[in-house]
């Protein structure tokens, strides 16, 4: 550990090494779909649940352990998130049959949420300059991962089987000793975790991005109860919002235009980011017939721009430029987009790929340094396990919209609608910072004042203790 409390190389490592293995337990195991259909003799769409059901609980865990975090203590938070995380791996990788793979993989996705959560807030001590290079590195580990997971997975399972892809969680245990030992034990007071709070977020969240893949994939079943559950689970849950303003969802944090106008930015990049890696692959094919193999090298370059736009980011632009790499973001972001859908060639897909990775990498580092609270301030993690709500929402949206679209249309005008998610992320935050504006709001916490010195925008946390 270093001298102001930030935790030292071999720890920051460890949490590199977590976050890793949350990745890849989506980008890995999206490869071994079709070998696990066939072996337990499911139909592909069918088998493409046990991807959807990590997706879909990834996000509420992150809000889940944000407020556990807080009031547990980060310590014992990492203690239930690691069980889940490596229990539901666990209970995936052996089950013999498919309902409980996809029961594993929902218990997995939630225990993943501890991991940004806890880690991001454990990284934010010191200055801006400081939280954001690591905040950088720990983006950057995810864009590689995302990008190598399907080369990583597809070369486990033929090397040994695709239930080891679902096992690669239980590598947990090699850090999670560390992890412990490094996070502070340090429990705030407040009320319990509000369940019903957080079952009308899982509802809400989870009903509406079910709806979608089932319209997206050209499937009825369940279309009208899931639009039913949907409709009752989202106004049940501004219902809950009102009554218990400081339950599972923080009225102060979603009213937060800071907060919100960050998450939704974040998201929506990254939607199109991960569109963009859904329908490169498909175009691929259908222009070459390339296997999964050729196709998991074509998307390395992406990952690894994707890597070093984040490192850059974080460890060379100053907290007074973030507000340029938030635009820049954005028009590589529209810039991909167009090369994708009207490039024609391989070449400019790949490329059109890199541009997007860019874009959503980058813009990742500035967004969620800006929200990040200094350790031992008040709803530290409940904050940023908000924030990630909308960034992996996001993510979870992009390959949805693009393949609906797709499969009516073609993949270059599936890729052309998510300029719709595009332009949502530049319009809402707009709004939002109008509506703040308009109603006086004082500053909030959480806002990084862009002409503030690098060290002075965030603050780091009182006497640097842990």
């Amino acid at each position: 550990m270093s001298g102001d409390g930030s935790p030292g190389r071999r720890t920051v490592g460890a949490y590199a090494l977590v976050t890793a293995l949350s990745v890849l337990a989506s980008s890995a195991v999206s490869v071994v779909i079709p070998q696990l259909a066939r072996d337990l003799e499911l139909d592909t769409s069918a088998a493409g649940w046990v991807l959807a059901s990590f997706s879909v609980t990834f996000p509420i865990g992150t809000v889940l352990f944000g407020q556990l975090g807080d009031r547990l203590g980060p310590r014992r938070a990492w203690v239930w998130g690691a069980v889940l995380f490596v229990g539901g791996g666990t209970m995936a990788a052996v089950s013999p049959s498919f309902a409980p793979i996809v029961v594993g993989r929902l218990v997995q996705g939630v225990g993943a949420g501890a991991i940004p959560v806890l880690s991001l807030a454990r990284l934010a001590r010191g200055g801006a300059r400081q939280r954001a290079s690591r905040v950088g590195f720990l983006t950057a580990v995810v864009s590689i991962h995302s990008g190598a997971g399907p080369l990583l997975g597809g070369g486990l399972a033929g090397a040994v089987h695709w239930r080891a892809t679902l096992a690669l969680p239980l590598l947990t245990v090699l850090v999670a000793v560390p992890i412990w030992r490094d996070l502070p034990d340090t429990p705030q007071p407040g009320s319990d975790v509000d369940w019903p709070g957080a079952a009308f977020t899982f509802a809400a969240v989870a009903a509406p991005l079910l709806l979608l893949r089932q319209l997206a994939i050209g499937s009825s079943v369940g279309v009208w109860p899931l639009v039913v559950v949907s409709m009752a689970a989202i106004a049940g849950l501004v219902a809950r919002v009102r009554r218990r303003p400081s339950g599972f969802l923080r009225r102060d944090l979603i009213t937060d235009p800071s907060l919100v106008g960050a998450g939704v930015a974040a998201m929506c990049l990254l939607a199109i980011y991960l569109g963009g890696m859904f329908a490169v692959p498909l175009l691929l094919t259908d222009a070459l017939g390339w296997g999964p193999f050729q196709l998991g090298l074509a998307v390395l370059p992406a990952a690894a721009v994707g890597t070093v736009a984040a490192r850059l980011t974080g460890r060379h632009v100053r907290p007074a430029r973030w507000s340029l790499v938030a635009h820049a973001a954005v028009l590589a972001g529209l810039g991909g987009l167009v090369v994708i859908t009207f490039g024609g060639t391989p070449l400019a897909w790949v490329a059109g790929l890199c541009l997007l990775a860019t874009a959503s990498m980058s813009a990742q580092v500035v967004h969620t340094t800006s929200v990040l609270r200094a350790p031992g301030e008040p709803q530290a993690n409940t904050a940023i396990g908000t924030f990630q709500l909308f960034l992996f929402s996001g993510g979870a949206l992009g390959p949805i919209v693009v393949g609906a679209v797709a499969e009516r249309t073609t993949v270059p005008t599936g890729v052309a609608s998510s300029s719709v998610l595009l332009a949502g992320g530049i319009v809402l935050p707009l709004v939002l910072r109008r509506r703040g504006r308009r109603h006086h709001r004082p500053r909030s916490p959480l806002k990084v004042d862009l002409s503030m010195p690098p060290d002075e925008d965030l603050r780091a946390s009182p006497g640097g203790q842990a």
